[in-house]
């Protein structure tokens, strides 16, 4: 049913499957671009799907609100020119949002 409640978890699950990591590994304290990339993207999509604000989504992912400010920053500048992360999004969103 679509009064699903979509949830950060939800979010995190999602953006793992389509990098083809884990879901700890979004969590994790890991900075390889493999992995940064993603924590970025959730957090992101937590910002833009769920609305949350960057105090909720820090505690989510247990970093500095500072953290997910600029990580935010950094897929929206990434997003002006970077096609292929335009679409991992796209693509995320839609598998988010049919849930």
């Amino acid at each position: 049913p679509k009064d699903r409640k979509l949830t950060p978890a939800m979010v995190i699950n999602k953006t793992a499957v389509y990098f083809n990591i884990s879901d700890p590994d979004i969590m994790s304290k890991i900075k390889t671009k493999e992995i940064a990339i993603p924590r970025q993207v959730a957090m992101y999509l937590c910002r833009t799907i769920l609305n949350m604000n960057d105090t909720n989504i820090a505690r989510e992912f247990n970093k500095d609100r500072s953290t997910v400010s600029h990580n935010i920053e950094k897929i929206e500048n990434e997003l002006i020119s970077n096609e292929t992360l335009s679409s991992a999004i796209d693509n995320i969103t839609k598998d988010i949002k049919s849930m």
